[in-house]
């Protein structure tokens, strides 16, 4: 979900990772993440370090590095499990409704033999964010839904080129 002009998380962020640390916790789970790199400066390490604030004690945290969408995110996870050699038998991906479904879909075309389930949150925006699309539930419903059509008609390599437009 990327940063706000301010260089902190959005409040969906806070929310997924709280969750997610919820999650993780129950099950004794490592938790896998890819930070975006297309914010400005440093922005995938500036990122990713807020979040490791949300887990100081928690020590099974993978970081992917940088990204430019949920395609190339689900991809350069996979690629750090296979790399570790870490088991991705079940993978719950914590993420706001109407992400959902198309993170349904990248997950499984990304993670074929895995099984996926998909734990959402509510989504909360403002318009501080860096990413347009980002800055009011209704864009980014908007902006989530065209992904889904996009990923049902162009396919996965289509979606993977695309990046979501900025101002800062």
């Amino acid at each position: 979900y990327g940063l706000n002009k301010l260089n902190y998380l959005p409040l969906t962020e806070q929310m997924v990772l709280t969750e997610t640390r919820s999650i993780a916790h129950k099950k004794n789970a490592r938790i896998a993440w890819a930070s975006s790199n297309y914010f400005g400066p440093n922005s995938a390490d500036v990122e990713s370090g807020l979040r490791k604030e949300v887990f100081p004690d928690f020590d099974h945290i993978i970081d992917a590095g940088g990204i430019t969408n949920s395609v190339v995110e689900a991809r350069a996870i996979q690629n750090m499990l296979d790399t570790l050699s870490v088991p991705h038998r079940h993978i719950t991906i914590v993420c706001d409704w109407p992400h959902a479904r198309s993170a349904l879909i990248i997950w499984r075309q990304v993670f074929p033999e895995s099984k996926i389930t998909i734990h959402s949150v509510e989504g909360h925006w403002d318009d501080s964010n860096v990413a347009i699309l980002q800055r009011s539930n209704l864009l980014w419903l908007i902006a989530c839904l065209l992904r889904h059509v996009a990923l049902r008609i162009m396919g996965i390599e289509w979606v993977a080129r695309q990046q979501h437009p900025l101002q800062k």
